[in-house]
């Protein structure tokens, strides 16, 4: 399963501007995945590595179903589906 959201990832990251990536904006070139830059890893002394980028991935419950209409309601913890 790692290797196919990687796979994912990549794809998203070749589909959008990587000099300009901004936390919590969706890069998924998918309906059905939402993938959105998280922000970067930290080294040891707490800076900011440029080179380790991080990514939260959400997956539609109804992503295998080709009919799905992909509205999302957010919540206090959560983006939650209103299907």
């Amino acid at each position: 399963m790692e290797n196919i959201i990687e796979q994912w990832v990549a794809s998203a990251r070749r589909h959008t501007n990587v000099n300009d990536l901004q936390v919590g904006v969706d890069i998924s070139p998918y309906p059905q995945i939402k993938i959105a830059f998280d922000g970067y890893a930290e080294d040891d002394d707490e800076v900011e590595d440029l080179n380790m980028e991080s990514y939260a991935v959400y997956i539609h419950k109804h992503a295998a179903d080709q009919l799905a209409l992909y509205f999302h309601r957010t919540t206090a913890h959560a983006l939650g589906n209103s299907a």
